[in-house]
Protein backbone atom coordinates (compact mmCIF):
# COMPACT_ATOMS: atom_id res chain seq x y z
CA UNK A 1 0.00 0.00 0.00
CA UNK A 2 1.24 3.72 -0.83
CA UNK A 3 -0.33 6.80 0.41
CA UNK A 4 1.46 9.76 -1.37
CA UNK A 5 1.91 13.00 0.78
CA UNK A 6 -1.19 15.13 0.27
CA UNK A 7 1.65 18.29 -0.30
CA UNK A 8 2.48 16.27 -3.55
CA UNK A 9 0.97 17.51 -6.55
CA UNK A 10 2.79 15.99 -9.45
CA UNK A 11 4.92 12.19 -10.43
CA UNK A 12 7.04 11.21 -13.08
CA UNK A 13 6.13 8.85 -15.99
CA UNK A 14 6.49 4.81 -14.81
CA UNK A 15 6.94 5.93 -11.51
CA UNK A 16 5.20 2.99 -9.81
CA UNK A 17 5.42 0.75 -12.82
CA UNK A 18 5.90 -2.87 -12.33
CA UNK A 19 5.64 -2.65 -8.79
CA UNK A 20 4.07 -6.63 -8.60
CA UNK A 21 3.42 -6.55 -4.46
CA UNK A 22 1.35 -3.13 -4.96
CA UNK A 23 -2.37 -3.20 -3.38
CA UNK A 24 -3.57 -0.29 -3.03
CA UNK A 25 -2.94 3.51 -3.99
CA UNK A 26 -3.90 6.67 -2.48
CA UNK A 27 -3.21 9.89 -4.80
CA UNK A 28 -5.78 12.14 -4.18
CA UNK A 29 -4.59 15.57 -5.07
CA UNK A 30 -3.17 15.34 -8.89
CA UNK A 31 -4.88 17.02 -11.71
CA UNK A 32 -2.87 14.42 -14.32
CA UNK A 33 -2.12 11.08 -13.89
CA UNK A 34 1.15 10.34 -15.62
CA UNK A 35 2.24 7.58 -18.41
CA UNK A 36 2.57 4.07 -17.41
CA UNK A 37 2.28 4.85 -13.68
CA UNK A 38 0.97 1.75 -12.80
CA UNK A 39 1.77 0.02 -15.58
CA UNK A 40 2.48 -3.86 -14.55
CA UNK A 41 1.35 -3.58 -10.90
CA UNK A 42 -0.60 -6.87 -11.33
CA UNK A 43 -1.71 -7.22 -7.49
CA UNK A 44 -3.21 -3.74 -7.70
CA UNK A 45 -6.98 -3.98 -6.41
CA UNK A 46 -7.72 -0.13 -5.11
CA UNK A 47 -7.06 3.13 -6.15
CA UNK A 48 -8.35 6.33 -5.17
CA UNK A 49 -7.50 8.98 -7.50
CA UNK A 50 -9.42 12.12 -5.16
CA UNK A 51 -11.08 13.93 -7.53
CA UNK A 52 -8.58 16.04 -9.93
CA UNK A 53 -7.66 14.23 -12.42
CA UNK A 54 -8.98 15.26 -15.63
CA UNK A 55 -6.49 13.03 -17.88
CA UNK A 56 -5.17 9.39 -17.34
CA UNK A 57 -1.94 9.30 -18.91
CA UNK A 58 -0.95 6.60 -21.49
CA UNK A 59 -0.87 3.21 -20.25
CA UNK A 60 -1.30 4.40 -16.65
CA UNK A 61 -3.06 1.05 -15.77
CA UNK A 62 -1.96 -1.20 -18.43
CA UNK A 63 -2.15 -5.12 -17.48
CA UNK A 64 -3.17 -4.29 -13.86
CA UNK A 65 -4.76 -7.63 -13.62
CA UNK A 66 -6.16 -7.76 -10.28
CA UNK A 67 -7.88 -4.22 -10.76
CA UNK A 68 -11.66 -4.94 -10.41
CA UNK A 69 -13.45 -1.75 -10.05
CA UNK A 70 -11.75 2.21 -9.72
CA UNK A 71 -13.81 5.31 -9.16
CA UNK A 72 -13.22 7.45 -11.65
CA UNK A 73 -13.68 11.18 -10.88
CA UNK A 74 -16.02 13.45 -11.85
CA UNK A 75 -13.41 15.78 -13.12
CA UNK A 76 -12.18 12.85 -15.75
CA UNK A 77 -12.52 14.15 -19.42
CA UNK A 78 -9.75 12.54 -21.10
CA UNK A 79 -8.75 8.71 -21.53
CA UNK A 80 -5.19 8.53 -23.23
CA UNK A 81 -4.20 5.44 -25.60
CA UNK A 82 -4.00 2.00 -23.42
CA UNK A 83 -5.09 3.42 -20.04
CA UNK A 84 -6.56 0.47 -19.19
CA UNK A 85 -5.84 -2.20 -21.90
CA UNK A 86 -5.31 -5.43 -20.25
CA UNK A 87 -7.21 -5.15 -16.96
CA UNK A 88 -9.22 -8.22 -17.39
CA UNK A 89 -11.03 -7.81 -14.20
CA UNK A 90 -12.16 -4.14 -14.53
CA UNK A 91 -15.91 -3.50 -14.23
CA UNK A 92 -16.93 -0.08 -14.57
CA UNK A 93 -20.64 1.17 -14.33
CA UNK A 94 -20.48 4.19 -16.40
CA UNK A 95 -17.65 6.74 -17.49
CA UNK A 96 -17.38 10.27 -15.88
CA UNK A 97 -20.11 12.91 -17.87
CA UNK A 98 -17.17 15.23 -19.03
CA UNK A 99 -15.03 12.82 -20.38
CA UNK A 100 -14.98 13.90 -23.97
CA UNK A 101 -12.27 11.73 -25.62
CA UNK A 102 -11.25 8.13 -25.29
CA UNK A 103 -7.90 6.99 -27.23
CA UNK A 104 -6.93 4.23 -28.99
CA UNK A 105 -6.62 0.88 -27.15
CA UNK A 106 -7.99 2.34 -23.59
CA UNK A 107 -10.60 -0.64 -22.63
CA UNK A 108 -8.47 -2.71 -25.18
CA UNK A 109 -9.00 -6.46 -23.76
CA UNK A 110 -11.28 -5.49 -20.48
CA UNK A 111 -12.93 -8.46 -20.57
CA UNK A 112 -15.33 -8.18 -17.60
CA UNK A 113 -15.80 -4.26 -18.83
CA UNK A 114 -19.65 -3.92 -19.97
CA UNK A 115 -20.85 -0.64 -20.67
CA UNK A 116 -24.00 0.56 -22.28
CA UNK A 117 -23.77 3.97 -22.67
CA UNK A 118 -21.04 6.47 -23.74
CA UNK A 119 -20.84 9.61 -21.91
CA UNK A 120 -23.41 12.48 -23.54
CA UNK A 121 -19.96 14.70 -24.12
CA UNK A 122 -18.07 12.13 -25.74
CA UNK A 123 -16.51 12.96 -28.78
CA UNK A 124 -13.71 11.20 -30.64
CA UNK A 125 -13.33 7.25 -29.42
CA UNK A 126 -10.05 5.31 -30.55
CA UNK A 127 -9.10 2.77 -32.64
CA UNK A 128 -9.76 -0.73 -30.58
CA UNK A 129 -11.01 1.54 -27.34
CA UNK A 130 -13.16 -0.98 -26.34
CA UNK A 131 -11.80 -4.44 -28.25
CA UNK A 132 -12.07 -7.13 -26.29
CA UNK A 133 -14.73 -6.18 -23.80
CA UNK A 134 -18.16 -7.60 -22.65
CA UNK A 135 -19.71 -4.42 -24.74
CA UNK A 136 -22.59 -6.08 -26.88
CA UNK A 137 -24.73 -2.99 -27.04
CA UNK A 138 -24.01 0.94 -26.56
CA UNK A 139 -25.60 4.07 -26.65
CA UNK A 140 -23.58 7.04 -28.30
CA UNK A 141 -24.09 10.74 -27.93
CA UNK A 142 -25.57 12.25 -31.04
CA UNK A 143 -22.79 14.83 -31.40
CA UNK A 144 -19.63 12.43 -31.41
CA UNK A 145 -17.58 12.88 -34.34
CA UNK A 146 -15.70 10.41 -34.88
CA UNK A 147 -15.96 6.48 -33.51
CA UNK A 148 -14.34 4.39 -36.23
CA UNK A 149 -15.88 1.01 -37.09
CA UNK A 150 -12.98 -1.17 -35.24
CA UNK A 151 -13.69 0.88 -31.72
CA UNK A 152 -16.00 -2.05 -30.69
CA UNK A 153 -15.68 -6.06 -31.34
CA UNK A 154 -17.50 -7.45 -34.36
CA UNK A 155 -21.61 -7.35 -33.83
CA UNK A 156 -21.72 -4.73 -31.16
CA UNK A 157 -25.12 -2.84 -31.23
CA UNK A 158 -24.11 0.74 -31.82
CA UNK A 159 -26.99 3.63 -31.40
CA UNK A 160 -27.15 6.91 -31.81
CA UNK A 161 -28.84 8.94 -28.61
Amino acid sequence: SIELPKNLIAIGEGILMNCSQLKKATLPYFDYLPAWTFAGCSCLEEVDMGNRIASIGKAAFKECLSLKQIALPHSLNKIEEEAFQGCVNLSLEKLPEKVFTIRANAFRGCSSLKLDTLPKNTKKVGHFAFKGTSTSSIKVPSKIKDIPSDAFDEGVIIQTE
